[in-house]
């Protein structure tokens, strides 16, 4: 279960804006949200999008999308 959006998470979430936006890197509100929920949480985030996550410090993600091409 996830927790409802808090204070914590939008803080998380406007230090990554942050950090992202020095180095020209900038994401979607909603990856924003979704990155700064899974570090809140602890949580290793499964996505296929890892474009719009591998900048992110402290953020644990996999890639379980495997191509057969």
């Amino acid at each position: 279960m996830l927790p409802a959006y808090d204070r914590e998470i939008s803080d998380i979430a406007t230090q990554i804006y942050v950090n992202l936006r020095i180095k020209g890197q900038l994401i979607t509100p909603i990856d924003l949200f979704i990155a700064a929920t899974a570090i809140y949480c602890d949580y290793t985030l499964i996505t296929a999008n890892i474009k719009h996550f591998q900048n992110i410090p402290n953020l644990s993600y996999e890639n379980w999308y495997l191509s057969t091409t």
